[in-house]
């Protein structure tokens, strides 16, 4: 806990972080939020929805009061039964990929309306398919079922099946919620006990429509998410708090296609550090084939155009810089990720917007008719300075 401004020792310094005050160290003191911190992990809750299958109902709860947050760890399950006659059917493959997208919205949010997190189940899945080198929490990998006859994996991760009649199945999806920028906490890190500032995590529930292609006297039960915090303990002196310069933010936008050939250009508001920009292009209800996407660009201060990346080249560049490929029709300007591991974040690359007039990014496309529904999909994750 911070120590209160009359309990500081005379003479000694002191730092105000939001309405706190903290003690700076001795002179001579070398900070280092590591050695001076210890993690724990922590249930915060379980939530459900009011009544489970009604789409659009929402569960909110607070966050801890106490440490600062790196994350929270999510895990989402429910159980389909169907009647007598009854049946579900799934796609092979779906999308949006279930039982993440039965989240049909995250939010993590303070009481300042600043949103940490504003996602679809969806987008969270593939944006967590980028913070860490070949992770993916639908494709378990490596020897998981010896000894012995279990999988640990179904622990975690259970994807719908179809059913026939008088049948049940437990469903199973799991995100990482990763407010820190960076699994080595270099900024972003939320401290929560600040009796100014609260925050707050919201779900937005979905139904059976965003599980299954159809169904037929199926119900839903036992639906739930359970929400563990990961929390860092506040170091005694302000010399070896980690730099609370910037809070990182990851937000979605979805805006219609303009042309199935030439640009379809996403314009980024200005003021923020920009590490991450993430596109989906979606059409007649599905990823488009990536054969159609021909270029991706970014531009800014209306000619400089730095990046101007053949769109094959750059599906090559996911690779490797994550370890493995994303689903259909993703495209990343990755700017965060200079040392060739998306675990260790790097400001080398990002854009400072906030010295910008204008930044676009651009996908060109060839070939595609425009039908049904077609969107161009953006993940915005940004470094917001604290005032």
């Amino acid at each position: 806990m911070p120590i209160p401004e009359m309990a500081i020792p005379a003479g000694q310094g002191r730092v105000q972080i939001g309405s706190l005050f903290f003690p700076t160290a001795p002179q001579g003191y070398i900070g280092d939020f590591n050695r001076a911190t210890r993690q724990s992990l922590i249930p915060v809750t379980t939530l459900t929805p009011p009544n489970p299958g009604t789409a659009g109902q929402q569960s909110r709860q607070n966050l801890p009061s106490s440490g600062f947050l790196g994350g929270l760890w999510l895990q989402v399950s429910g159980t389909t039964a169907t009647g007598v006659g009854g049946s579900t059917v799934v796609n092979s493959p779906q999308y949006p990929e279930p039982p993440f997208s039965f989240i049909r919205r995250l939010r993590m949010v303070s009481n300042q309306n600043v949103e940490i997190i504003n996602l679809s189940g969806y987008s969270l899945y593939e944006y967590s398919r980028t913070l860490r080198t070949m992770f993916d929490p639908a494709t378990p990998f490596g020897k998981r079922v010896t000894p012995g006859p279990f999988d640990p994996s179904v622990r975690y991760y259970n994807p719908p099946v179809s059913l026939g009649a008088s049948s049940s199945q437990t469903w199973i999806a799991s995100y990482p919620i990763w407010s820190a920028w960076g699994w080595s906490l270099q900024s972003g890190v939320l401290l929560l006990q600040d009796p100014a500032i609260t925050y707050q995590l919201e779900i937005t529930w979905g139904d059976t429509t965003d599980l299954y292609a159809s169904t037929s006297g199926a119900t839903l039960s036992n639906v739930q998410a359970t929400v563990m915090a990961e929390l860092y303990s506040v170091p005694q002196f302000a010399d070896d708090f980690p730099s609370m310069s910037f809070t990182k933010t990851v937000t979605e936008e979805i805006q219609p296609l303009t042309t199935g050939t030439g640009d379809n250009t996403f314009r980024f508001v200005t003021s923020n550090q920009l590490p991450r920009l993430m596109h989906e292009v979606v059409n007649n209800g599905v990823p488009i084939n990536p054969a159609n996407a021909t270029t991706l660009k970014i531009q800014y201060a209306s000619t400089q155009v730095p990046y101007v990346i053949n769109s094959d080249l750059q599906l090559f560049r996911q690779r490797m810089l994550y370890g493995q490929d994303l689903h259909c029709g993703w495209w990343i300007q990755e700017l965060s990720n200079s040392f060739g591991l998306p675990e260790l974040v790097s400001n080398r690359d990002i854009i400072n917007t906030a010295q910008l007039t204008d930044l676009f990014s651009i996908i060109t496309l060839s070939g595609v008719t425009l039908t049904g529904t077609q969107f161009l999909r953006t993940v915005k994750e940004q470094l917001v300075a604290n005032r």
